[in-house]
């Protein structure tokens, strides 16, 4: 008899830890889903700003490019005999 007390304590251990196990597991699987969709949503809002900062570097990059064409043409006018 005394066997099978420890095989029935035995099982109901299994049975909670196999319990505590499956609850583990959900609440992985919940805080996945809750990371992927924090992505998601985050990931725009980084995407637009993202955007933003690229449209103000190319407006940098386009008036510093157009000053140096301004001096080069400039200093091609100077160094360039008269015709």
């Amino acid at each position: 008899m005394r066997k099978k007390v420890s095989r029935a304590a035995k099982a109901k251990g299994d049975g909670q830890f196999a319990g505590a196990i499956n609850k583990s597991a959900k609440q992985i699987w919940l805080a996945g889903l809750g990371a992927f969709s924090k992505a998601q949503d985050e990931g725009k809002r980084v995407f637009n700003s993202l955007v933003k900062e690229g449209e103000r570097a190319q407006r940098r990059a386009r008036t510093v490019a157009r000053k140096a064409q301004a001096d080069t043409a400039r200093l091609l006018k100077d160094i360039r005999p008269p015709r």
